[in-house]
């Protein structure tokens, strides 16, 4: 929700654009994560679907930086590279979304699958809450292209977090006799 906040003030307010013409931008990245939620399909089984989560989030952050870079160079040829950064960067976080969304729903044993679904989405919801908040916070601060390139570097961060969280789980459940539990 951040990245629409942001790209909703770049469209408008940095380049000028019609409202028309921003909301195109958003729907750039709609349409991006419903094709990254394809491709998900395409990509993931149900015993191998953490292998695109770091490609997808440093795939997200190349395209974030790489939107933010274009509008802070800005020139007359703008628009249509954008519209097909931002598609990438919604493809790129299709990719990721869907993976995740679908382990926390089949995951959970039955009787604990409804609580865990149910504190995802209020995680999902305060956070939608906090990123409004955190836009009110920074975007007095930076330029809507700046603000871009911060959140490429956010998910850039992110990405050796998410490596480091994934190895360490493959190799505890590669232990022999190893058996996880998952618990609520």
């Amino acid at each position: 929700l951040l990245a629409v906040l942001v790209i909703n003030t770049l469209g408008i307010e940095q380049l000028g654009l019609s409202r028309s013409a921003t909301s195109l931008l958003s729907v750039s990245l709609m349409v991006g994560v419903c094709l990254g939620a394809v491709l998900a399909a395409r990509l993931t089984t149900t015993s191998r679907w953490t292998h695109v989560l770091v490609p997808a989030l440093l795939g997200m952050s190349v395209c974030l930086a790489a939107s933010g870079g274009l509008a802070i160079r800005g020139g007359a040829v703008l628009y249509w590279p954008l519209l097909l950064l931002l598609l990438l960067t919604g493809a790129c976080g299709g990719l990721f979304l869907i993976p995740v969304t679908s382990f926390l729903q089949v995951r959970p044993a039955p009787d604990n699958r409804g609580r865990t679904i149910a504190a995802a989405n209020f995680l999902g919801f305060s956070c939608m809450w906090f990123s409004g908040r955190l836009y009110s916070l920074l975007d007095p601060l930076f330029s809507p292209a700046w603000l871009l390139v911060l959140l490429a570097g956010g998910v850039a961060l992110s990405s050796p977090v998410l490596a480091l969280v994934l190895r360490h789980d493959r190799a505890a459940s590669s232990q022999p006799g190893t058996h996880r539990e998952v618990k609520s």
